[in-house]
């Protein structure tokens, strides 16, 4: 069965709002390697990771699993997001521009 127009609305709209909600997840994720590296160190690193989800070697297992947790949420966001935006009849070039809007 297809959706209407106001089902496809809806489904953009939460699509957008997944991307949102992956920034700010993104946001948190980096909070936390933050305060981490406060506490434990980054070995001359910069404090603002971006490569392999941002964990140092030395840090302990449960702090590195926070940030493994905030990495996962966020894909499985994006992927959702991604979906309902196919969904809903859109493109893929289009979710990619709004996602690169709501992240810059």
């Amino acid at each position: 069965m297809r959706a209407s127009k106001e089902q496809r609305e809806v489904m953009a709209a939460e699509a957008i709002r997944l991307m949102i909600a992956a920034r700010e997840c993104d946001k948190q994720a980096n909070k936390e390697r933050e305060r981490i590296s406060l506490e434990h160190g980054h070995d001359g690193a910069p404090v603002y990771y971006r490569i392999s989800g941002g964990i140092c070697e030395h840090w302990p297992e449960e702090e590195k699993e926070i940030i493994r947790k905030y990495n996962r949420f966020r894909a499985e966001v994006i992927d959702k997001s991604f979906e309902l935006w196919r969904k809903s009849g859109r493109r893929s070039h289009t979710w990619r521009a709004k996602f690169q809007e709501i992240n810059k």
